[in-house]
């Protein structure tokens, strides 16, 4: 028969499992919302770059050494202070001042230079799923809460890798 077939509008009707990849469900239509697709490999598998790999390790360290040395958080407290002072009010980047005030501040004195992640593997596309993200903001509480402004919501859905998936990477340290 016909791959191609007009429906009753006129659209036309492709029979999907012979021209995709892959099939995600999607609670809305794609048309009608954003979709942000996971990393994949050259040959369309899904994975993880090791530079997030990397930032999660680097984000761990960082928050262990300003949780078990007063004196870091005290120092990175006070570059975050100067930092808004000199700026009028909000540092820019207030993550990049704790970084570089804790790992160094050049490529030659960052502590995490000779940390070298790879990417994962791929994985077979079965290993993905249809999720949510949402912005999310303060309410007049300080509690985060789904940002909606003039009935719109701040939500994009996004491919993700299914929780308890085995992904295989190397670290190295030079």
């Amino acid at each position: 028969g016909n791959i191609c077939e007009p429906n009753e509008v006129g659209e036309l009707k492709i029979q999907s499992d012979q021209y995709c990849t892959y099939i995600l469900n999607c609670p809305e239509a794609p048309r009608e919302t954003e979709i942000r697709e996971a990393f994949k490999t050259v040959f369309n598998q899904p994975m993880v770059p090791g530079s997030s790999i990397k930032g999660a390790i680097r984000t761990a360290i960082l928050l262990k050494m300003l949780y078990d040395d007063d004196n870091q958080f005290e120092q990175s407290l006070q570059k975050l202070k100067q930092s808004a002072d000199e700026q009028g009010g909000r540092p820019r980047s207030p993550a990049s001042i704790i970084e570089k005030s804790l790992a160094g501040n050049s490529a030659n004195t960052d502590m995490f230079r000779s940390i070298h992640v790879s990417d994962t593997r791929g994985l077979d596309s079965k290993a993905l799923e249809m999720g949510i993200a949402w912005t999310v903001t303060p309410d007049n509480n300080n509690r985060l809460v789904q940002k909606i402004e003039r009935g719109s919501e701040y939500k994009i859905f996004v491919e993700q890798i299914k929780a308890n998936q085995k992904l295989d990477f190397t670290i190295k340290i030079d």
